[in-house]
């Protein structure tokens, strides 16, 4: 049997943030639950609505890398050069991270 920790961990991740947004959720008043799911619970996403979210994700993800280099933390350089390469792999398929890493990030 192939042990792949990073499968499991990712649906972990995606299990957290699942009963996050459904605790988030409850914590509305009853009349609000059902207008403010659709804005909370990512099931309810749209595809293109997930595919701004990734994007938003890894941006704010390298800007958190950057902000911990800049304040002495090298456990973040790896880190920083992955999602430097993400977003210049991005540069064709994804609008915003693309743009972010022409115009903002890096060179």
């Amino acid at each position: 049997m192939i042990c792949r920790p990073q499968l499991s961990i990712t649906h972990a991740y995606k299990d957290i943030e699942a009963a996050a947004e459904l605790h988030l959720i409850s914590l509305l008043p009853t009349e609000l639950q059902d207008s403010f799911a659709p804005y909370l619970d990512s099931e309810q996403f749209s595809p293109e609505e997930k595919h701004l979210v990734k994007q938003a994700d890894l941006i704010c993800a390298y800007i958190k890398a950057q902000f911990e280099l800049e304040h002495g933390n090298h456990e973040f350089k790896t880190a920083k050069k992955r999602l430097e390469n993400l977003m210049a792999q991005s540069r064709n398929g994804l609008f915003f991270t693309g743009l972010f890493a022409e115009f903002w990030a890096f060179d």
